[in-house]
């Protein structure tokens, strides 16, 4: 009954109609998984090349089953590890492929906005140093600073050469 499951499984597998990678590895690992566990349950498969390679193709998508095709160089029936493996390599071109043409049509639409902001920020964290006693904290909160009458205050920040703004807070205060 286990056997039976893992056959029809491999039968199961569904028709691709359209190049996709991921349809394409589907159909690998899915063919992979059954025939170990095939293999694991000493199920002898030796002459199942003959049906499953068939069996396989006809799940192949018509681009993919054009490239088997070519690929095969003689007239006798090849064996399975031959289509597993041109899966494969088929399974590898296809993924590389699409991420650099997904890589490339992402370059070429932000090339081709020109008139799209794009924002970006950045964070840090910065302690504060006051200028006035080298205390962590800013000029306009340092008791030190705002002790000293509003003349000596503006004399600070001259001389300092601080924004005048220092001296708004403090006064504020």
């Amino acid at each position: 009954m286990i056997i039976q499951t893992h056959v029809n499984a491999i039968l199961d597998l569904p028709t691709r109609t359209r190049e996709n990678p991921i349809d394409l590895r589907r159909i690998s690992n899915g063919v992979a998984k059954h025939l170990h566990a095939l293999q694991a349950l000493k199920y002898l498969m030796m002459n199942w090349d003959h049906l499953l390679v068939p069996i396989l193709t006809s799940k192949l998508d018509s681009l993919t089953l054009r490239e088997w095709e070519t690929s095969l160089t003689s007239h006798e029936p090849p064996p399975l590890k031959q289509l597993l493996d041109f899966i494969a390599h088929r399974c590898e071109v296809l993924e590389t492929t699409t991420r650099a043409s997904t890589t490339f049509a992402k370059k070429v639409e932000a090339k081709s906005q020109p008139n799209v902001k794009r924002l970006s920020s950045c964070a840090t964290t910065v302690k504060p140093k006051c200028n006035f006693c080298q205390g962590e904290h800013v000029i306009y909160y340092c008791k030190n600073f705002v002790a000293l009458p509003a003349s000596q205050r503006v004399a600070e920040i001259r001389s300092r050469k601080l924004a005048l703004l220092a001296l708004l807070f403090s006064c504020i205060k």
